[in-house]
């Protein structure tokens, strides 16, 4: 069995991934509009695989976890500038102990819907 400690690690580092996904196909985006197939060397090509990793994220975020539970992890794993567990349960008006249940809940769920555990 998979430790809490070990699975918010996990999910921290698919989150922080997912961040860079979204830019990439951005940026995918871009080139395409502009008629051009690259501006930078390609090593690795895996669009298909970044786009889907991103659409199942974003369908997880959305979907399958509360309002709460959603916004602790975008707040604490999706800013641009990661927030402390203490700045976000002061500003959510939660007690630690609430805090912490919610953000570990919140990370069980979205390993499910992933197919993580």
């Amino acid at each position: 069995m998979i430790s809490d400690k070990e699975l918010q690690r996990i999910i921290s580092h698919e989150l922080k991934l997912y961040q860079t996904y979204k830019v990439a196909i951005e940026n995918k985006r871009e080139l395409t509009a502009a008629g051009l197939n690259k501006v930078f060397p390609v090593l690795v090509d895996s669009d298909a695989a970044k786009e889907l990793k991103c659409k199942q994220i974003d369908r997880a975020l959305s979907e399958a976890l509360t309002n709460d539970e959603r916004m602790i992890l975008e707040r604490k794993y999706l800013g641009r500038h990661q927030e402390t567990d203490l700045s976000i349960y002061l500003d959510l008006g939660l007690s630690k102990g609430q805090y912490y249940d919610i953000k570990k809940q919140a990370i069980e769920q979205l390993a499910i819907a992933l197919g993580i555990i």
